[in-house]
């Protein structure tokens, strides 16, 4: 199971912003990463660009700075790559995680929108777009977006989550139920533990709901818990590590 979910998580890095899946990758609030992007489907001189060690370098700089929280250094790495290497998704998609991270929501869907102008099928783009929707709780269009992206892969549990998690933040727990009932408990990624755990959470059943959390913990790797934890962390049932450190101060 560990080396299946290593591999879908393979597939989804560098793509997304999660939770902030933030599906740029993983840093530190489980919603971005720090990985050199794939090129945009079919297109040869955007692969070319995405191998070039001036592109790597520049975009990898962009990603370490944005996980240290310099935004403005993170933008000004991306402008410098835009202006050698034009319409490349992933800097985009980067860009707009920044802009998620400073909760400027209608820079960063200008972003992903212009992403997913170059790549129509690209899933980075299309996932984040949801993604802000979630973030600014306008549930019902985001969960739209998400069922999209699960219409096109069954499979895709990050995807069901989001959905499961829409409708149990907008009070829907009948269909939040129903989508809870789907997941697996020997998927490949964590989905199954994190989605029980969120309706343990709704309730009011927390030791239940950290049972299924340190059962993720001890079946899936580091980075692919981050890739959900932060979705419970936005609703509320959950707090970010900076904000419990600050308590004991």
């Amino acid at each position: 199971m560990l080396q299946r979910s290593q591999n879908t998580l393979r597939r989804w890095q560098g793509e997304c912003i999660l939770g902030i899946c933030l599906v740029a990758g993983i840093l530190s609030m489980g919603s971005l990463q720090a990985q050199v992007p794939a090129s945009p489907s079919g297109d040869k001189s955007a692969a070319a660009a995405a191998s070039n060690p001036e592109y790597q370098k520049l975009y990898n700089e962009a990603a370490q700075a944005l996980q240290q929280k310099d935004y403005a250094g993170a933008l000004a790495k991306l402008d410098a790559i835009e202006k050698s290497f034009p319409n490349m998704v992933n800097v985009w998609n980067l860009r707009g995680a920044v802009y998620t991270e400073q909760r400027d929501f209608a820079k960063a869907g200008e972003a992903f929108a212009k992403a997913g102008d170059i790549d129509k099928k690209a899933f980075a783009p299309r996932f984040n777009m949801a993604e802000v929707l979630f973030l600014q709780k306008k549930y019902p269009e985001a969960r739209a977006k998400f069922e999209v992206l699960l219409a096109e892969d069954a499979k895709n549990d990050l995807a069901r989550y989001k959905v499961f998690l829409c409708y149990l933040a907008n009070g829907e727990k009948i269909d939040a139920e129903k989508v809870l009932n789907q997941f697996n408990f020997a998927g490949d990624m964590p989905a199954y533990y994190f989605a029980h755990a969120a309706w343990d959470f709704s309730q009011n059943n927390p030791q239940d709901a950290q049972g299924w959390l340190q059962s993720a913990g001890g079946i899936y790797s580091q980075q692919a818990n981050l890739l959900f934890v932060d979705s419970l962390v936005e609703l509320g049932y959950l707090k970010r590590e900076e904000n419990k450190k600050d308590e004991k101060k």
